[in-house]
């Protein structure tokens, strides 16, 4: 498949699909997500387009991928090609690569429950594809940060999420029943810290260490604007500080009122006639 004019569209699939081929080979991988993404999208969007036109306009232009069938599994795929803007390609095979990482997904899912979904930009994704500047590893790390961030507009994340999730695993039980058999280790924490930095000097998501153990990130915002929503958050007291305030300041009048009784009492005995 080719991409055409650039586009602000987002590729959408499971966090697990990372898993797929037991991570022996990332081309594979890549293109099995792929073809996941066209018509997984094309099936949403198949009764909202005309794929008839789309059709039409694309045999014009000569970008029809080959072996295009005339079902509604071929108008997925217009569907799907039309929606994320690309063309060309083999519609059998896209279609087989989306089978084959749909049981597999499946499977996972059947044991270790529902996996999260990435969410990212055409053109990152088409970096890592083409070679264009952005590694596999650095996008497995992309993929764990925008798998736990979803749809918030912030959160912290820990380097032990990251390290799982930049694997395909959503759990740490998933971590530790699957990552002793893959082909591909566990990313070091050395690793990790650089990933990172890469990917936030591209300015893929911002990053803010509010304490040595907690870090948070967006995709939404800037540093700046993060840092300002965590400090409104980080030095607001909740109900439940303030309750434990008010405890406090309600034992302190306590035990003063008793100490009146006592000092009352023992006043009162120390000037008794008796």
């Amino acid at each position: 498949m080719s991409s055409s004019a650039k586009s602000e569209k987002y590729f959408q699939f499971p966090l697990s699909a990372l898993l797929y081929g037991e991570r022996k080979d990332h081309a594979v991988t890549m293109n099995k997500i792929l073809h996941w993404c066209i018509f997984d999208t094309g099936q949403k969007w198949r009764s909202k387009v005309d794929a008839a036109d789309i059709r039409h306009e694309m045999a014009e232009k000569e970008q029809l991928p080959r072996e295009l069938s005339k079902g509604w599994t071929g108008e997925a795929v217009i569907a799907g090609l039309h929606v994320l803007n690309l063309h060309g390609g083999n519609a059998r095979t896209g279609i087989q690569d989306h089978d084959d990482l749909e049981r597999f997904v499946r499977f996972l899912e059947s044991q270790w429950g529902r996996s999260p979904t990435v969410r990212i930009r055409h053109d990152v994704f088409w970096d890592t594809f083409k070679n264009r500047g952005l590694s596999w590893r650095e996008f497995c790390v992309l993929c764990a940060v925008y798998s736990v961030i979803g749809s918030k507009s912030y959160c912290r994340i820990t380097r032990l999420n990251i390290r799982r999730r930049a694997l395909g695993c959503k759990s740490e039980p998933m971590f530790d029943a699957i990552s002793p058999k893959l082909a591909e280790k566990p990313l070091t924490a050395s690793q990790i810290r650089t990933a990172l930095e890469s990917l936030e000097n591209r300015g893929l998501f911002a990053r803010v260490q509010a304490s040595r153990r907690a870090v948070f990130f967006s995709h939404r915002m800037t540093a700046d604007e993060l840092r300002g929503v965590l400090t409104v958050k980080l030095t607001t007291p909740t109900r439940y500080t303030r309750n434990r305030v008010a405890d406090y300041e309600f034992q302190k009048k306590i035990r003063a009122w008793k100490e009146e009784q006592r000092t009352a009492t023992e006043t009162a005995a120390a000037t008794s006639p008796l």
